[in-house]
C-alpha cells in the first residue's frame, strides 16, 4: 500500500480522483537510479505547475450525464492518459475540459393538466440519473407526504394521503447547487457556477362533488349496486379490511418478491420492479397499507397474522410470529406507520384474532381464557371468561360478545354480569350505535338475529333457505341495515356465495351485487364494499363493489338547481360573457358588481384563471335559499398569483333561482406559502353540528385544536366547541359544536401549520349559517 502524499491529497480531494492516484502509484514502473537531488527539484517544479493550471471540474448534477454513458465521471479519470510517472514520483498534469454533456429530458403526463384525479405522480427521464439525488431533490407544494419508487427511468411519487380537490399542485425537483471550483492561492477566484434549473410539474386536481344537504339513509331499499372491479390478482392478498380512514390494510405473502410501495397490486409492469426476493423461504405475511384503488403505499409490519382495525382511530392490532412464540402487537395507525408496540406473548398458535374493546384496550384468547390489556401492555382486570369460539368487543368498550363452552353471552365489562344469547350464536358484529348482530346456525339453515342496545332480548330478523350458511355480517354506518354473505352448496355442484342486504328493523333480504361475494367489509363511508371472489382455479382475489346511497330528495334537487345557477354565472365570468353573467343576478347583486367588484376580471389587474365551490349551505329552513361560497383564482399570464372568495346568496324567484347577494373576502397571495383551506362543509350531528374544514396540505396534527380553529357568533364571541379532530388521510379537521340558529363565522388562524411547520399563509374566515329545522 503506497504511503499517503499530503500534497497530492490537497490537489485531488475527490475520492474517485484519489482512487486513480492510488492505482497509478501501484502500477508505476521501477525507478532508475538518479541524482538524489534531481527528483526533488523536478517534483517541486511540476507540482507548482499543477497548482497553477489544475481547475478540477465540479461534479455534475443528475440533470446531465457525460457522453461516456457512465454517469458523473471524475475529472482525473478523463485525463488519466496525461498523467506521467517520472523517476518513481507521481506527477499529475490536468488537461482542462471534459467529455461533452447530454441533456436529460424530463417530462410528466400530468404537466399543466387540469381536472386531475391523481393517485400517483409520474416523472419520466430520457437517460439514467442518480435515483438518490433525484429523490432528495423533490419538493411538493402544498406540503404533501409521499413515497417514491422507480420503474426503469420513471420516478413514481405516491402521496400518502389523497390530494385535495380543486387545488393547484407544484412538484419541483430542486438539485443541490454545484459548488464553484476551489482555486489555489496563486489563481484568481473562479466565477460561481449557476445553480441547475429546477424541473417543475404543475397540475390542478379535479373538483369534488357537492355535499348532500342531508345524509341519505342506508336503508336497504335506498342502496343501489353500481358495479364491482378487481383490485389485485389472485394470491396477492391474504386478508384485507378498511383502515377506518378510507384506505385498506391487507396482508400479502412474503415468498419471492415483495410488492414495492406504490406499485400496482394488479400484476402490471409496476409489480415486476418490486424489491429483491427475500432470502430463504417463508410462509409469513407482510402487512401493507393500500390506497382505495389497490396501490401499495407502505409496508406496516412483517410476519403478521389476523390484523384487526380499531373502531375509531385506525389503530391496528395483530399477531406477530417471533421465533418459538407469538407476540400480540399494536401499531399506532396505518397513517403514521410508527413502530408497533408489543402488548403480550403466547407460546402456542393464537386461538383467535385480536379483539378491540373500544379503542384503548386489546383482548386476546390464551388457553381458552380471555385476557385484556391496555395500549402499554398492562393487564386489565376482568372476570374469568372462558372462550371456545368467536369474541367481539363493542365500540364503546363496555361489552364483550363471547362464544363460550356453555353457550354464547354478552358480558358487561363495566358493571359486571352477563346476558345469555340464543343457543348457537356466532359471527358477532357490533354496530356504531351499540347493536349486536349474530348468526344462529341450525341443522339445515341459518338465522340472523339482532340484540338492540338497551334491549334485554334479541330478535330474529330472517332465516335462510335450507342448506344455506350465513356469515360475514357488516353494519351500515348509520346502523340502519346489514350486509352479509350467504354460501349455498347444491348436492353434486360447486359451492356458491352471494351478498344480501336487510334492514335492521326487519324485512326480507335482497341480493346485493353478483355472485362469488365472500369476506365482506363495508367501508366507513358506506359507499364501497371490499370482498374476495374465487376464479375458475379456486384462487381468491380482492375485489371492490361500489354503492350508490339514496335518491335525491326535494332539498337535494333544489340545491342542484342553486348550484347550476352559480356554475352558469361563474363560467360566464371566466368566458368574458358579461350579459350571460348578469342574467343570473338579482338587483342587489348587480349593484354590487357594478360598484367595485370585478365581474369579468380582478379589480387589481390580471385575469380569472379558474374557480371552484368552497361551501354550500342551506340559508333557510326550507329549500328557498342557499349560501354558496366560491373561490376565484387570479393569474397574471399563465402564473396563478392569488385568490379571493365570494359568498353568494342564491334565492328562489318563482320558478328559478337567482343570485341575490354577494359578499367578497380579501385577496390572498399564493406566494406566501403554507397550507390553505380549500372547502368548508356544515353537517348535522346528533349532538349539534359538525363543521368540516378541508385543507390542501398534510398538517402538523398538534396544531389542529380548539385554539387554532374557532367559531364566533355575530357579535364576535367565541363559541365553546365539543371537539376538534383531524383526519390525516382526508386532510380534514372536524369541529363538533352545538349552535343555536343564527349566523356564525369560522376562523382558521395562522396557528395551524403543515408538517413542515409552515403556518397558514393568512387567517381564513368563512360564514356558517345555522337554521332551525
Amino acid at each position: 500500500m503506497p504511503e499517503r502524499d499530503p500534497e497530492l491529497e490537497e490537489l485531488f480531494k475527490d475520492r474517485a480522483d484519489l482512487e486513480v492516484v492510488r492505482l497509478l502509484k501501484t502500477s508505476r514502473p521501477a525507478s532508475p537510479p538518479l541524482d538524489p537531488h534531481f527528483p526533488s527539484y523536478l517534483r517541486s517544479k511540476l507540482m507548482a505547475e499543477a497548482r497553477r493550471t489544475l481547475q478540477p471540474a465540479p461534479r455534475q448534477s443528475w440533470f446531465s450525464r457525460l457522453g461516456l454513458g457512465i454517469g458523473p465521471v471524475p475529472a482525473l479519470a478523463a485525463v488519466a492518459a496525461a498523467f506521467i510517472l517520472v523517476l518513481g514520483y507521481e506527477l499529475y498534469v490536468h488537461q482542462p475540459g471534459s467529455a461533452p454533456e447530454q441533456a436529460v429530458r424530463v417530462t410528466s403526463p400530468l404537466s399543466d393538466k387540469t381536472n386531475v384525479a391523481a393517485d400517483e405522480i409520474r416523472i419520466d427521464f430520457s437517460s439514467p440519473v442518480d435515483h438518490s439525488a433525484v429523490e432528495a431533490s423533490i419538493a411538493i407544494q402544498p406540503a404533501t407526504r409521499y413515497t417514491t419508487r422507480w420503474e426503469g427511468q420513471t420516478l413514481v411519487v405516491t402521496p400518502l394521503h389523497q390530494l385535495a380537490a380543486n387545488t393547484s399542485y407544484t412538484v419541483e425537483l430542486r438539485p443541490a447547487p454545484v459548488a464553484a471550483p476551489r482555486p489555489s492561492v496563486s489563481v484568481a477566484p473562479a466565477p460561481p457556477k449557476p445553480s441547475p434549473t429546477p424541473v417543475i410539474v404543475r397540475f390542478v386536481t379535479a373538483p369534488s362533488p357537492p355535499p348532500p344537504v342531508s345524509a341519505s339513509s342506508f336503508a336497504s331499499a335506498n342502496l343501489t349496486f353500481l358495479g364491482d372491479s378487481r383490485l389485485a390478482d389472485p394470491g396477492t392478498f391474504g386478508t384485507a379490511v378498511w383502515s377506518g380512514d378510507g384506505q385498506i390494510v391487507a396482508t400479502s405473502p412474503r415468498p419471492g418478491e415483495r410488492p414495492a410501495p406504490g406499485a400496482s397490486a394488479s400484476g402490471s409492469a409496476a409489480a415486476s420492479t418490486s424489491p429483491a426476493a427475500v432470502s430463504g423461504s417463508s410462509s409469513g405475511m407482510d402487512l401493507w397499507l393500500l390506497s382505495p384503488r389497490g396501490l401499495f403505499i407502505r409496508r406496516i409490519a412483517e410476519d403478521v397474522i389476523t390484523p384487526v382495525v380499531a373502531p375509531q382511530d385506525g389503530r391496528i392490532a395483530f399477531w406477530h410470529r417471533a421465533g418459538d412464540h407469538y407476540a400480540l402487537m399494536e401499531t399506532v395507525s396505518s397513517a403514521t406507520g410508527e413502530e408497533a408496540t408489543q402488548l403480550a406473548t403466547v407460546t402456542a398458535a393464537p386461538q383467535a384474532e385480536p379483539v378491540w374493546v373500544g379503542s384503548d384496550r386489546v383482548g386476546y384468547v390464551d388457553g381458552g381464557v380471555f385476557h385484556l390489556v391496555d395500549l402499554q401492555g398492562n393487564a386489565v382486570s376482568t372476570a374469568l371468561i372462558a372462550v371456545s369460539g368467536g369474541v367481539a368487543g363493542s365500540p364503546d368498550g363496555r361489552r364483550l360478545a363471547v362464544e363460550g363452552p356453555s353457550g354464547s353471552a354478552v358480558y358487561d365489562l363495566t358493571a359486571g354480569g352477563s346476558t345469555a344469547l340464543t343457543a348457537g350464536a356466532t359471527g358477532f358484529s357490533w354496530s356504531s350505535h351499540g347493536d349486536l348482530a349474530f348468526v344462529v346456525r341450525r341443522s339445515q339453515a341459518s338465522e340472523l338475529w339482532v340484540l338492540k342496545a338497551g334491549s334485554p332480548t334479541a330478535l330474529k330478523l330472517a332465516a335462510s333457505q335450507p342448506g344455506d350458511s350465513w356469515g360475514s355480517i357488516n353494519w351500515s354506518p348509520d346502523a340502519v341495515s346489514l350486509l352479509f354473505a350467504s354460501r349455498s352448496a347444491t348436492p353434486g355442484a360447486a359451492t356458491t356465495s352471494q351478498a344480501f342486504l336487510i334492514d335492521a328493523a326487519g324485512g326480507s333480504p335482497r341480493q346485493f351485487g353478483g355472485s362469488g361475494y365472500e369476506a365482506l367489509d363495508w367501508s366507513p363511508d358506506g359507499r364501497t364494499v371490499l370482498f374476495t371472489r374465487r376464479d375458475e382455479t379456486g384462487r381468491s382475489a380482492l375485489w371492490v363493489a361500489t354503492v350508490k346511497v339514496g335518491a335525491l330528495s326535494d332539498l337535494d334537487l333544489a340545491q342542484q338547481s342553486a348550484i347550476a345557477v352559480v356554475t352558469t354565472f361563474m363560467d360566464a365570468r371566466l368566458g368574458k360573457d358579461s350579459a350571460g353573467a348578469q342574467s343570473q343576478l338579482g338587483n342587489d347583486a348587480l349593484n354590487a358588481y357594478g360598484g367595485g367588484l370585478g365581474l369579468l376580471a380582478p379589480a387589481a389587474g390580471g385575469h380569472f384563471a379558474r374557480w371552484y365551490r368552497v361551501t354550500v349551505q342551506l340559508a333557510a329552513a326550507n329549500p328557498q335559499s342557499f349560501l354558496i361560497g366560491v373561490r376565484i383564482v387570479e393569474a397574471s399570464g399563465k402564473t396563478e398569483t392569488g385568490f379571493h372568495e365570494e359568498n353568494l346568496t342564491v334565492v328562489r324567484h318563482d320558478k328559478r333561482f337567482l343570485i341575490d347577494k354577494v359578499a367578497a373576502g380579501p385577496s390572498v397571495s399564493l406566494r406566501q406559502g403554507g397550507p390553505s383551506v380549500v372547502a368548508v362543509e356544515l353537517r348535522a350531528d346528533p349532538s349539534g353540528q359538525q363543521i368540516l374544514v378541508h385543507f390542501d396540505s398534510d398538517l402538523a396534527v398538534e396544531t389542529v385544536n380548539d385554539s387554532s380553529i374557532l367559531i364566533r357568533d355575530s357579535t364576535g364571541v367565541i363559541q365553546k366547541v365539543a371537539s376538534v379532530a383531524y383526519d390525516q388521510e382526508a386532510q380534514v379537521a372536524t369541529v363538533t359544536v352545538k349552535l343555536t340558529p343564527g349566523d356564525y363565522q369560522l376562523v382558521v388562524t395562522t396557528a395551524v401549520k403543515d408538517y413542515k411547520q409552515q403556518p397558514l399563509s393568512q387567517q381564513y374566515t368563512s360564514p356558517i349559517v345555522v337554521r332551525a329545522g
